[in-house]
């Protein structure tokens, strides 16, 4: 999957108008995540993403970060509800995995707690 098909995919199934609002809405999941993740833990994970997502990703020490929080800091950020936040932060994740080949049992779902992925659709095997 190309740059623009990730972009045009997350558009579609986060229902956001422009590809603008869908790359603003990327960057900005990506960046409140990467502050969740650790960077020993999250390079091998993001693996197949990092060379789309490098610009996004400045991964943090594993800053406890809740899912309430999570989505909350996207509300903000990109002006919209935590209803909708919740929505559009589920597809770009969604797609993401779709794009790196990966399922609920691997990659960046695998190390996040059990309430993101259930957050995300995906009840698994979190930390």
């Amino acid at each position: 999957m190309q740059w623009q098909d990730f972009i045009s995919r997350v558009q579609q199934r986060a229902n956001i108008r422009t590809p603008d609002e869908a790359l603003d809405l990327i960057r900005t999941t990506f960046e409140v995540l990467s502050e969740r993740l650790q960077d020993e833990d999250a390079s091998t994970a993001l693996d197949p993403l990092a060379g789309m997502l490098r610009d996004y990703l400045d991964l943090g020490h594993g800053e406890p970060l809740d899912v309430e929080a999570f989505v909350q800091r996207i509300a903000e950020q990109e002006g919209i509800s935590a209803q909708q936040a919740r929505e559009q932060a589920r597809a770009v994740l969604e797609v993401a995995c779709e794009l790196a080949g990966q399922d609920e049992d691997e990659g960046v779902l695998q190390l996040l707690t059990l309430e993101y992925q259930e957050l995300f659709g995906r009840p698994g095997r979190g930390h």
